[in-house]
């Protein structure tokens, strides 16, 4: 994946649509300052979700949209898109490239979208997730980034490792499970209090279902007794509407009649209406021929009289032309005389000028003859110089190599004395080195050997240590299953106890007698409830046998029961409670009824308090317990007089009933039972887990111990090798020593061998040299005696040549202003023949002209007379059109009377037709007076009663409400009436009564089943949470500290390229948990003691900075990466190796740099330049590397001033033009050509 192309518009100083295109690898972005390259860097912030108005350099979002300049408006919207090819499907969205949108209005409104889908920002945020980009990822660099970065404390600068380690998806799910945990608590302290309420309401349902039956009945009786009689008035009111609907019917067939009359009368009008207005076309269409023949008749008058004044026009223009053509004709007669005196002048000018060049030549060949004579004489001059000169060198060649052969026996005499000193050192060195090589393998062997020795005692250990952990892990395992079991006990105790202690299942009169403060509760031995001991199996049976009657108050003490039941009562105020006197049952002393054989008695299997055993008995000795419900039939068949339980709860009692509640977990005694298991259970399970978390602690002890000691022996094994690496790092120096000292002293010994042949050859050169010396001065002496006899004879030629050089000189220059003369009577005669062909053109021009004027002038004279001709036609046509006018005008009257009669009849008929129409208006009121006193009581009865007249079976509530068979409907309608009274009466005093008790009731019901399976769940996913956080922290806890590691060291490799040597590190704050401890970063220098960050100079910190976004990068690469001017603070070498870096990274992940350096840009496979040609408008250009200079600030200053310096031309002279003419003459003299030339400067 790689970042394509990013899309700006009306974003700040982008107000035109833009596209910046992205390659894979670096891409720099230049320009000067303030131009909008960091607007860049913002939009790629902003459309990946930055909500910070401060973030982006304003002081609100709305700050993002172009605000206007002086030449352009405000925009009301800004709009930003990343466009990321998608190939290598790195992005969880099935697309081979998917677009980023951010848009903002001016009136607040942004949205977000997702290839032109609109998505919610979390939905952005969670597509980047784990990829580093973001806004506070480490994609994106900038240098108040780096400031934030070095100058924050650990907490926030753990952030970004914390992006690179891919654990912000798990913080954010732990933190998304940690709300649902809470909401989770909330839920199930709520779902308790719902269950409380649902079983409150269940009971007092009950009570109001009841009076909603009753209240029902009288409700269809009302209903039942108005529709009948609603409908005996509609079928009166019916009969009536039909009468009327029969004169409406009448007086409408006569409104039809007189419809048709004026429906035809209304046909004439228009017939009568169409030829009035036939008639007034025909008038107007003949008035308006008439007004075009008089406008035409008009048009030719004027037409005629202005081509008269065209012909007169005419003429004298044509007079004009003559006397032009005369006056050219003069002109050129003189012009042509000038012309030829000026050819009699050239030709003179040739003649003398062919002389002057005849003479110049046979000066110049004299001279040339001369010229030659004399270099051949200083030729044979100069080369006998040569000679004398390579004689003199060659004699001081010869001493030099004479000097150097006798510095060189020198040389080599003291070698062979040097070179035998330096035989014996290396004789002496040879046998020192080879004995400390002997010293070196015996210390080594023991070191290798103590190595070996630590590394079997570390695997010992190293297996103790994991065996230690493999138990530790088991125990921390069991551990945690413990704690879980735990907190749901702990759960389950607590909610029961809620429900204890807000005696949930205990009605309301038994709870009101429970919280009195009267003497009397002195006397309450508890509910029979709680004076139960049985197993968790019997519990529920007896819950289902007893059912209501556990909340049975037993009173204690012998006080008469009735005085009791007084007081008791008076505490009640009307609410209802059961008690007991146990010393009222304990003299009975009644036997148990036996039991057949094998059959259980459910009295048996209940403990209890002696005093409390006759009421047991009591309550419970006749009640059998079998395990299916087939044998509880079986047993019942047998044993009539007993209730029968099985074992799932069902019981069937002596009358015959089978009550099929089933056994609850949810009873009193259930439920006190089960409290009693939970505390027993709780405190065995805390007593294990306190024993499991000893071991645990020891384990982890023992490990530490282990651990310690394993380190301890692993830095004294790596202390040994590394000792014997050292030495045989030595003995490999002492053995290359002694090889280079044996080696050089063969060398030596062999150039002593060679120094004494070099002298021997050096004695026999020298000799040879002085016998050539010796040769060379003899031949010198005589070239410098050629030498003189060549400069005496070169002397008079140079004078014979100087004289022909000062005639040839005079020659030339009377040639050249020859040449100038014929070149100017040339001009002359060139400009006189301009003017006397420009004259012949006037002249044929000006004959052209009138020409067309007289051709012209006849053409308009045939169209005068055309003109006459039209006239007397148009005047004829006139006369015409006003005789057709006045007769079309009598026509047009005629029709309007006509028209005026049609209009009258029309108007009796629709007189008579409005008098049937408000007859008919009267009885349509009556019909529909008819008609909505019906629909009234239609519309009463639904909306009182519910019910549809028209659906409702009327015939059978006739019949069941008919006091008999023969009874009239008129007699029923009178005494039904009589009876509603008494029915509302009835309801009148109910009419508090909740008409939804039962359908309620039913709800409630099925609500408490609902909640009771809510509080389950709810527990549940309580325990599933905890798990899945725990889960979370673990992965996290290992991902991060795996990343951390890696990190730090890359940190130390790219810091110590970065600075040329030097260390840094990453140190974790101690005694906090991993996944919320601060992160250090220590940075050293090379030659500094420094480690703070607030100590290195601002260069340094940029190095800093990049050091940890590289080291992120190399652990996790971020797909692309945007790089804000880091390279400003760094020098230039600096520079170079912040590109060698970013060079390295480019392989693999995309860069985008914005930056002012050369040495950045050089680097760069794409340059683009950002410009604010027009002011707070940016502009984007696409820049090459030679053109930076451009787009640099220092540049830019520097080569303004040189471009202004031009302009003033300080220091340019420019060359002045030179003109060349050639001029070619023919055999007779007359000039044939001529080229004048102006060379280019």
């Amino acid at each position: 994946m790689y970042l394509k192309r990013l899309s700006l518009a009306g974003f700040k100083t982008f107000p035109d649509p833009v596209d910046f295109d992205f390659d894979p690898g670096t891409t720099a972005i230049v320009g000067p300052n303030g131009c909008g390259k960091s607007n860049i860097v913002d939009a790629f912030r902003w459309v990946l979700g930055e909500r910070s108005a401060k973030g982006m350099r304003g002081t609100e979002m709305l700050d993002v949209i172009f605000k206007g300049s002086r030449n352009r408006p405000a925009l009301s919207r800004a709009e930003v898109t990343l466009t990321f090819d998608n190939e290598d499907g790195v992005l969880p969205i099935e697309a081979s490239e998917i677009e980023v949108t951010r848009q903002l209005l001016r009136d607040g409104s942004s949205e977000y979208m997702i290839n032109r889908a609109r998505c919610r920002l979390k939905d952005i945020l969670a597509l980047f997730t784990d990829t580093g980009i973001g806004t506070d990822g480490y994609s994106v660099m900038e240098q108040g980034k780096i400031e934030s970065f070095l100058n924050s404390n650990p907490i926030e600068r753990r952030r970004i490792f914390e992006e690179a380690a891919g654990i912000s998806r798990f913080k954010k799910q732990r933190t998304e499970a940690l709300h649902r945990l809470e909401k989770t608590d909330h839920e199930l302290v709520r779902t308790a209090d719902q269950l409380s309420e649902t079983e409150r309401r269940i009971r007092s349902l009950k009570i109001q279902a009841g009076k909603a039956r009753r209240y029902v009945e009288d409700r269809d009786l009302l209903r039942r007794i108005s529709a009948v009689a609603a409908s005996q008035e509609i079928c009166e009111m019916q009969k009536k509407r039909e009468a009327l609907t029969f004169r409406l019917s009448w007086k409408q067939t006569l409104r039809s009649i007189l419809g048709d009359l004026v429906g035809g009368l209304d046909g004439k009008r228009e017939e009568a209406r169409g030829v009035v207005d036939s008639a007034r076309e025909d008038l107007d269409r003949i008035k308006g021929e008439e007004t075009e023949i008089r406008i035409e008749l008009e048009g030719v008058q004027q037409r005629s009289l202005s081509t008269s004044d065209q012909i007169s026009q005419i003429d004298q223009r044509c007079d004009e032309c003559q006397e032009q053509l005369e006056a050219l004709r003069h002109s050129e007669k003189e012009y042509g005389k000038s012309r030829t005196l000026l050819r009699q002048e050239i030709r003179a000018e040739i003649v003398n000028l062919r002389k002057l060049r005849r003479l110049s030549g046979e000066g110049e060949a004299q001279r040339s003859e001369k010229q030659r004579e004399r270099e051949e004489l200083e030729g044979f001059l100069q080369q006998a110089k040569e000679d004398a000169l390579a004689k003199v060198f060659e004699e001081t060649r010869l001493q030099n190599a004479r000097g150097s052969i006798e510095s060189d026996l020198r040389g080599q005499r003291n070698l062979i004395e040097r070179r035998r000193g330096e035989v014996s050192e290396f004789s002496q060195q040879i046998v020192e080195l080879e004995s400390s090589a002997r010293e070196f393998h015996e210390q080594r062997e023991i070191c290798i050997a103590n190595a070996k020795v630590l590394d079997s005692r570390g695997a010992s250990l190293r297996e103790e240590v994991e065996e230690r952990t493999l138990e530790l892990d088991e125990t921390l395992g069991l551990q945690a299953e413990m704690r879980v079991d735990t907190e749901h006990f702990r759960a389950r105790r607590s909610f029961l106890e809620d429900l204890e202690r807000n005696q949930e299942g205990v009605g309301k009169g038994t709870r009101r007698l429970l919280a009195t403060k009267a003497p009397i509760r002195h006397d309450f031995a508890g509910l029979l409830a709680s004076l139960i001991e049985a197993t968790p199996e019997v519990a529920p049976l007896i819950d289902a046998v007893l059912g209501p009657v556990l909340e049975t108050l037993v009173l204690r003490g012998r006080t008469p029961l009735v005085d009791r039941i007084r007081i008791l009562q008076a505490e009640l105020s009307g609410e209802a409670a059961a008690v007991v006197q146990v010393e009222g049952i304990e003299g009975r002393d009644l036997p148990l009824p036996e039991i057949p054989e094998g059959a259980i008695r459910l009295s048996d299997l209940v403990d209890c308090e002696p005093v409390y055993r006759p009421l047991i008995d009591e309550l419970l000795g006749s009640t059998l317990v079998t395990d299916e419900l087939v044998q509880g039939v079986q047993l019942q068949q047998s044993a009539p007089k007993f209730r029968i339980v099985t074992a799932d709860g069902t019981v069937i009692e002596p009358w015959g009933a089978v009550v099929l509640s089933g056994a609850s977990s949810e009873g009193l005694v259930s439920r006190r039972i089960e409290i009693r298991e939970i505390t027993e259970k709780l405190e065995r399970a805390e007593a294990h887990l306190d024993r499991v978390t000893a071991d645990g602690y020891a384990l982890e002890g023992t490990i530490g111990a282990r651990r310690v000691e394993l380190e301890r022996l692993q830095e004294s094994s790596q202390r040994s090798r590394l000792e014997a690496e050292g030495i045989a790092r030595q003995l490999a120096q002492n053995d290359d020593s002694r090889r280079r000292a044996v080696s050089r002293k063969e060398v030596v010994e062999t150039e002593i061998s060679q120094a004494k042949v070099q002298i021997e050859s050096f004695q026999g050169n020298m000799r040879e040299t002085d016998e050539i010396l010796l040769s060379a001065l003899e031949e010198r002496a005589a070239i410098e005696a050629r030498v003189s006899t060549f400069e005496g004879r070169i002397e008079p030629l140079e004078k014979q040549v100087q004289a022909l050089d000062d005639s040839n000189q005079e020659l030339r220059l009377g040639a050249t202003k020859s040449e100038e003369r014929i070149a100017s009577r040339w001009r002359e005669q060139v400009q006189i023949d301009g003017e006397i062909e420009e004259r012949r053109s006037r002249r044929a021009h000006l004959t052209e002209t009138e020409k067309r004027d007289r051709e012209r002038q006849e053409g308009l004279r045939g169209t005068l007379g055309e003109m006459g001709l039209r006239q007397k036609a148009l005047e004829e046509q006139f006369s015409t059109m006003t005789v057709r006018f006045d007769g079309a005008k009598k026509n047009l009257d005629r029709r309007h009377g006509e028209q005026r009669e049609i209009e009258r009849q029309i108007s009796l008929s629709r007189t008579e037709s409005d008098r049937l129409r408000e007859g008919r208006e009267e009885d349509l009121l009556g019909e529909n007076e008819c008609r909505v006193r019906i629909e009234g009581m239609r519309e009463r009865i639904r909306e009182e009663f519910e019910i549809d007249l028209s659906t409702a079976p009327l015939d059978e509530w006739r019949k069941e409400l008919a006091a008999s068979d023969e009874e009239e409907d008129a007699a029923m309608l009178v005494r039904l009436r009589a009876e509603l009274p008494r029915i509302q009466e009835r309801m009148r005093r109910n009419s508090n009564v909740n008409l939804r008790a039962v359908e309620e009731l039913e709800g409630e019901e099925v609500r408490f089943r609902q909640v009771t399976t809510e509080v389950s769940d709810i527990t549940r996913a309580k325990d599933l949470l905890l798990e899945s956080i725990e889960t979370l922290n673990e992965q996290s806890r290992e991902k991060f500290i795996l990343t951390f590691e890696k990190v730090r060291t890359n940190l130390q490799e790219i810091f110590s390229t970065m600075f040329g040597g030097g260390d840094a590190d990453l140190i974790l704050e101690e005694g906090v948990d991993i996944l919320e401890a601060g992160i250090e970063v220590i940075a050293r220098p090379p030659g500094k003691r420094v480690s703070k960050l607030r100590l290195l100079s601002g260069g340094e910190r940029a190095l800093m900075a990049v050091s940890v976004l590289f080291a992120l990068f190399k652990t996790k690469p971020s797909p692309f990466c945007i790089l804000d001017e880091v390279d400003a603070p760094l020098d230039e070498r600096n520079t170079r190796r912040f590109t060698k870096i970013l060079k390295q990274f480019a392989e693999k992940s995309q860069f985008l740099v914005i930056t002012h350096s050369r040495v950045t840009m050089s680097e760069a496979e794409r340059l683009y330049g950002v410009t604010m040609e027009e002011e707070g408008v940016s502009k984007r250009v696409v820049v090459r590397v030679e053109d930076v200079d451009s787009f640099i600030p220092e540049k830019v200053a520097s080569r303004g001033a040189a471009a202004k310096a031009a302009g003033r031309g300080d220091g340019v002279e420019p060359e002045t033009a030179r003109n060349r003419l050639e001029v070619s003459v023919d055999e007779e003299g007359e000039v044939a050509s001529e080229t004048v030339t102006t060379p280019t400067p």
